[in-house]
């Protein structure tokens, strides 16, 4: 490598490996939106699968309302995790962000869609839609921050 920084044969500037300058004991954000996105993944497989037997089992499962909001909060607390991790100097696939970001729409979709309809089994099945759709977007988020970790 010559002194400029760039390899030869090469027009671009040699990246540097990141380091991070985190005190003994700290944890950074980096670690944190992973730790966030497991819970995440964790309680809407959970979610998906509480309101999957609801929507079949045509009965009422009490915890799946608080279940609900605690994954939507967990999916609240990642975006802006992920948001505040877009000012630092971490690189990931601008799919990671548009398909975590996509995830706004199902879980407008959970809260708000259903909670429209009239009838028990209407709203079973578009919570179990929108929560199967959320699923799948947390997957796919989750294994491409887990391939570039």
């Amino acid at each position: 490598m010559n002194p400029v920084g760039r390899q030869p044969g090469c027009n671009r500037v040699a990246s540097t490996p990141r380091v991070d300058t985190y005190r003994k004991g700290q944890v950074s954000v980096d670690t944190v939106h992973m730790i966030v996105g497991t819970l995440v993944l964790i309680a809407y497989l959970a979610l998906t699968t509480v309101n999957v037997v609801q929507l079949f089992g045509n009965r009422t499962i009490g915890f799946a309302l608080p279940l609900s909001r605690g994954a939507g909060l967990l999916l609240i607390v990642q975006w802006a995790l992920g948001f505040s991790l877009l000012a630092s100097d971490r690189s990931i696939t601008p799919f990671h962000y548009i398909i975590g970001l996509a995830t706004f729409l199902t879980l407008g979709a959970e809260h708000s869609g259903a909670n429209s309809r009239e009838t028990i089994t209407e709203r079973n099945r578009i919570a179990a839609l929108a929560t199967a759709g959320t699923t799948i977007l947390v997957i796919i988020a989750y294994l491409i921050g887990q391939s570039h970790g």
